[in-house]
Order: C-alpha cells, then sequence, then structure tokens
C-alpha cells in the first residue's frame, strides 16, 4: 500500500487449513482505510487449496508457505520478518472492521508510553453473522493476573519495540501462548483499551472438542505454575499466586461448562485455592464457583429468586455474605516503573 508518511504497520496473519475464511480476512485487511501496511500471510503447511487463494494475491501481499509447525512458532517466525513501526496479528478466520488500524495507531500516537492497544470485539458465526459483542475491561496488569483472564483480544496492536522486550510467544503453549506472552509483555508497560468493536472472533464447526477442550484447560492451569516461577516478580504479583491459582480452575470450570463432570472437578479444586477473606475484587466471587457445581435447575431458581429479590432485602442480606466470605478489596496496580526484564 501506499505511503503516506504515516507509521508502517506490519500485519501478519498465520493460516492452516482456513481457506473458507481466508479470502474474507485477507480482503478485510487488504481494504483498511489506514493507507500504509505491510501484509504478511504465512500457511502453516495447509492441505486445503489456501496456497491457491494466495497465489491469487501475490502482487498485494507477502506470502509463503512451510511444514506444519503451529501457530505459534509461526507467529514468531512472521515477527521476524516484520519491519513496521507497529505490529498485529489477524488469524486467518477472523476478519477485522475497515477502521481498525487506523483507530488502534490513532490511540498508540496519542499514548506514547503504551506498547498495546487492544478493541473490543465481536464474535460471529460461520456465514459472520455477529453472536454477541465483547467489551474489553480497562486494562490492570494485577486485575488481569488476578482473574486469569486474558484481556487483550483480536485486533490488537502493538508497538515493534515490544518485540525488543519480549521477542517471542512460548512455544510450550498451544491453546493459551498469546495470554502468556501478554502476561510477559505487561510487566514493562501499559496497555490500553479501544472502547470500539473493530475486530471479530469466529465460531464455528471446526472449534475444539472435548479432547481439545482439556488439554486448553490443562494449559491455562499449567501456566499459573510457570508463570510464577518467573524470577524477580514484582511482591504485589507474587502476592497473588493463591487467587491465580483458583481463577485458573474457575476459569477452566466455565469453559468445560458442557461437560458437567469435569466443570464441577475444576469447580471444587477452584474452592480449594479459594483465599475466602483475602480475596481481591477481582476474584470470581465464592457464590459464582458454587453455582458452577449446582445443576441447572438449582441454579435458574436462584437466579429467579434473586431477580425478584427486593433491593432492600439484599441490602440487608450483603453484610452476611462479607461476614462468611469477606469483603472484596480493590486490587492495586502495578507500579509504573518495573526496571527489571521478566523472561
Amino acid at each position: 500500500m501506499n505511503d503516506n508518511g504515516l507509521p508502517l504497520v506490519s500485519i501478519i496473519t498465520p493460516t492452516y487449513n482456513r481457506a473458507n475464511f481466508l479470502l474474507e480476512t485477507i480482503e478485510s485487511v487488504l481494504h483498511q482505510t489506514y493507507p500504509n501496511i505491510e501484509y504478511i500471510v504465512l500457511d502453516d503447511g495447509s492441505t486445503d487449496n489456501s496456497r491457491e487463494i494466495l497465489a491469487q494475491y501475490s502482487d498485494r501481499l507477502t506470502w509463503e508457505t512451510h511444514p506444519n509447525m503451529g501457530e505459534s512458532r509461526t507467529v514468531n517466525k512472521g515477527w521476524s520478518k516484520v519491519s513496521g513501526d507497529f505490529v498485529m496479528i489477524v488469524n486467518s478466520d477472523d476478519p477485522i472492521y475497515p477502521n481498525l488500524v487506523e483507530s488502534a495507531v490513532a490511540v498508540m500516537q496519542a499514548h506514547p508510553e503504551a506498547l498495546v492497544v487492544y478493541p473490543d470485539w465481536y464474535s460471529i458465526d460461520e456465514k459472520s453473522a455477529i453472536i454477541r459483542e465483547h467489551h474489553n475491561r480497562d486494562y490492570n496488569y494485577l486485575e488481569m493476573v488476578g482473574l486469569w483472564l486474558c484481556y487483550v483480544g483480536p485486533g490488537a496492536l502493538m508497538r515493534h519495540a515490544a518485540l525488543e522486550i519480549v521477542p517471542e510467544r512460548g512455544p510450550k503453549y498451544r491453546y493459551v501462548s498469546d495470554y502468556e506472552y501478554w502476561l510477559r509483555l505487561g510487566l514493562h508497560g501499559s496497555f490500553i483499551s479501544l472502547k470500539q468493536s473493530l475486530a471479530t472472533h469466529r465460531i464455528h464447526s471446526d472449534a475444539a472438542g472435548i479432547s481439545q477442550v482439556k488439554r486448553a484447560c490443562n494449559e491455562l492451569i499449567d501456566l499459573t505454575t510457570d508463570y510464577f516461577a518467573w524470577p524477580d516478580l514484582p511482591p504485589e504479583v507474587r502476592h497473588l499466586k493463591r487467587v491465580a491459582t483458583s481463577a485458573a480452575y474457575y476459569q477452566a470450570a466455565v469453559r468445560c461448562a458442557k461437560y458437567r463432570g469435569l466443570s464441577i472437578r475444576y469447580a471444587l479444586i477452584a474452592l480449594m485455592h479459594y483465599p475466602s477473606r483475602e480475596a481481591p475484587k477481582t476474584l470470581p466471587t465464592f457464590y459464582k464457583v458454587w453455582m458452577l457445581i449446582l445443576p441447572e435447575s438449582l441454579r435458574q431458581f436462584y437466579w429467579t429468586v434473586n431477580a425478584r429479590m427486593p433491593r432492600r432485602i439484599r441490602r440487608w442480606l450483603t453484610p452476611i455474605k462479607y461476614k462468611i466470605f469477606g469483603k472484596p478489596r480493590q486490587t492495586p496496580t502495578l507500579p509504573e516503573a518495573l526496571s527489571k526484564r521478566i523472561m
């Protein structure tokens, strides 16, 4: 694309057997309102007709293929090739909205201290119809650890300088490599939430089955052990180990909700790790974890009663709940300056 004196944005699309969605994603990148884009598509050994589709765009983007090595290594390969001032990953089945890059660059230019900007986003189906809109939380590193939840979703834009701090995703992880990367990078600078829905995440028939769900949940839990073994974690971060472990099992229970036995197992372990009176405001509340264990009929009954309960009664019950489970406290923020690099 033409260079109008604006910062160059490098966009990488890793793809593997996504020919049925690849065309739409490529077009969404090529039709961005931002004029100065370097676009690289890396085919991770696809066996469908992805390469035939990419060949049609040889004059509008850079692409190459290699033997299958997984998304993390493919992303790392792409990062080693970029030359832009800013870098973005756009997955091959997740098209973006036309003004995403323009809006994200404007935010980054207005906030030179930020390493990453991440937009709100939509879940879409196989036909690109919107299923749900997702509004991101404002960034707080300690909240992200306390919730053990990846704040940064699709459409995130980061400075090229971030790759000098944390140059690659951890190849150990297949399902949570992005979250592991943001955990490492977040120790070195601030992120900003862009309050516009400009990216998508597609839910389709190739979604993970039970075996993959189990592996993804196990990775999410295993990451807590690896993370808190990192050297030189700030004390206020290391203090959240029990909180994060409980939250990791809670998130695993939520993700496995369709598989009741597995979900209940994770929820019970979350309760075992629950720090109760030391729990920060970010941790899923004690009763929410218990709600995962209850049968669906009892959960529906609870929510019906709760919705119809007069507000004055709820206010009367609140001190009792705090007496039993402890009053949530405000989660502190991470100090702005962290001199040591965590790797």
